[in-house]
């Protein structure tokens, strides 16, 4: 039998990896600006930044995800809040399709998210320069790296750019960062989320936050849901249960005392509840494979 070989096609070719870093912010941070001829991956994995580019200026929330295109100015700055916790990642890609990602604000899924968790990972596996020093123009390999940990991170950045690009596609159209830009009304949704990060403990109804910014029940629903792609309450349950997750990972409270740190009446209703959330009861989820990578990152 005369067998034919099949070539397997690449849709996103990475050339080469320039930085990885993973920052925490503190209050007032900004970074000056600048612009390069490779893409940038932009994730916030703790509390909001506002990105700046030549096209104007967007918010970009916890869990959402952008990229700067090559040669394209960008800065990046911190609110008021809490310390902020941000990934970026610089590559090389000249496949035609990365023009898909400009100018896009994308949310992620737990899986996208558990990818960038491997490639921090990986990356500590293989390069000595520090993830958090913002001036790191070269990645310095381990005199003793890791078995195939550079082609891991390749392969995760492949399957995090796929994944986006088919979620996106295979619901509604991408929002755009430019359209957005015309009606954005970034503090007063800062000011929700940071409210709700202030009493994540406790049972926070949709009128009290109402009341906090002075807005009508209306306007607060509509603007939210247009600048973040969700409902308040679908919001701040999100928030929660990243809570609940982080406190089980630490595993310095029992789950009856994490349901009452945060506010609930029972365990019960705790477990019902994350498992509503995450698919897995709090005791699943302790000992999966998504808390010990989660736990890693």
């Amino acid at each position: 039998m005369n067998y034919q070989k099949t070539k397997l096609k690449e849709d996103f070719k990475i050339d080469s990896l320039i930085t990885v870093h993973y920052f925490e912010y503190t209050r007032y941070f900004e970074f000056e600006g600048e612009s390069h001829d490779f893409w940038e991956l932009v994730y916030v994995d703790k509390g909001s930044v506002e990105i700046m580019t030549r096209d104007g200026n967007f918010p970009l929330y916890r869990g959402q995800m952008t990229f700067h295109h090559p040669n394209q100015w960008h800065s990046i700055r911190t609110a008021d809040n809490a310390t902020t916790n941000v990934i970026i990642l610089s590559f090389d890609c000249r496949s035609r399709e990365m023009r898909f990602f400009q100018n896009r604000t994308l949310d992620t899924s737990n899986h996208v998210r558990l990818l960038l968790s491997k490639i921090i990972e990986e990356a500590k596996n293989v390069y000595d320069s520090p993830l958090g020093d913002p001036y790191t123009k070269k990645l310095t390999r381990k005199a003793e790296p890791l078995f195939g940990a550079e082609q891991l991170i390749k392969i995760n950045l492949t399957e995090i750019l796929i994944c986006l690009m088919r979620s996106t596609l295979s619901t509604t159209t991408p929002v755009s960062i430019s359209s957005l830009n015309l009606k954005r009304q970034p503090k007063t949704v800062l000011d929700v989320i940071a409210y709700m990060e202030e009493n994540v403990h406790k049972k926070v109804t949709f009128d009290e936050i109402m009341l906090h910014v002075s807005m009508s029940k209306t306007a607060l629903k509509e603007m939210f849901r247009r600048e973040t792609g969700m409902s308040v309450m679908q919001y701040f349950s999100q928030l929660k249960t990243e809570r609940a997750k982080m406190l089980i990972r630490e595993n310095y409270y029992n789950i009856t005392q994490i349901a009452a740190m945060l506010g609930f009446e029972s365990i019960h209703y705790f477990s019902r509840w994350f498992k509503k959330q995450t698919g897995m009861s709090p005791l699943e989820y302790a000992h999966s494979v998504v808390a010990i990578l989660e736990r890693k990152l």
